[in-house]
C-alpha cells in the first residue's frame, strides 16, 4: 500500500513541476511584459498531444499486435495486451517512452519555429 501512495506522490510531484514550468515560463512572457508566445504555447502542446499518440501506437507495432484494432475503440483490449507485454520486458517500456519523447521533442521544436518564425519577422 504505501509503494502504490509513493507512486501516485510520484506522479503528482513530476505532472505539477512539468505544468509549473510551462505556467511560469509562459507567465514571465506573457505576464510581465504583455507579449504572447504562441511559440511556447504550441510547441507545449504539440509534443504533449504526439508523446499521448504515439507511445501506444509504437507498442502496438514493436509487439505485433493485431493492426484490426483501433487504439481508441478498442483501447482496453489494446493497452491489457500491451501491458501483458511491458510486464515481462520493462526496457521496451522505456525505449518506447525515449522514442516518443524524441519524436515529441523534434515535432515541438518544429511548431514552436512555425509559430514564432512570423512573430520574429515583426
Amino acid at each position: 500500500m504505501t509503494d502504490l501512495i509513493f507512486l501516485i506522490l510520484c506522479d503528482l510531484v513530476v505532472s505539477f513541476s512539468i505544468y509549473l514550468l510551462v505556467t511560469l515560463a509562459l507567465n514571465i512572457q506573457q505576464g510581465f511584459t504583455g507579449i504572447p508566445n504562441f511559440g511556447l504555447s504550441f510547441s507545449v502542446a504539440g509534443g504533449a498531444y504526439v508523446v499521448g499518440y504515439l507511445s501506444g501506437r509504437l507498442a502496438m507495432i514493436l509487439y505485433s499486435i493485431d493492426s484490426n484494432f483501433d487504439f481508441v475503440r478498442d483501447n482496453l483490449k489494446v493497452v491489457t495486451l500491451i501491458n501483458t507485454q511491458l510486464k515481462n520486458d520493462p526496457l521496451m517500456g522505456i525505449l518506447i517512452f525515449v522514442i516518443a519523447i524524441l519524436i515529441a521533442v523534434i515535432f515541438g521544436a518544429f511548431l514552436g519555429a512555425v509559430f514564432t518564425y512570423p512573430a520574429i519577422r515583426l
